[in-house]
């Protein structure tokens, strides 16, 4: 309220999308939410626009960490801590 007030809109953080919007939970979700928020972060430093864990439509089971776009390219990307398969 107080910053409507100001003239400023109120927006959900990256770290409460994530959280909303991610399966999975347990011990290491805090961890990779916040590699997910330092990807978003080094990725605007590099000129994309960024999503946190997007919905995409028909994508299947398809559910990205990320979702990337400049004006050549648009990117979905799953953030690994360590391990995992390409």
């Amino acid at each position: 309220m107080l910053l409507a007030q100001l003239g400023v809109t109120a927006v959900t953080s990256e770290w409460e999308q994530i959280e909303a919007r991610h399966r999975g939970g347990g011990a290491g979700q805090i961890r990779h939410t916040g590699a997910i928020c330092a990807f978003l972060h080094h990725a605007r430093r590099n000129g994309y626009t960024t999503e946190p864990c997007p919905m995409i439509e028909g994508a299947g089971n398809a559910e990205p960490d990320a979702g990337l776009e400049n004006d050549e390219e648009q990117l979905y990307v799953e953030v690994q801590g360590r391990g995992g398969e390409t």
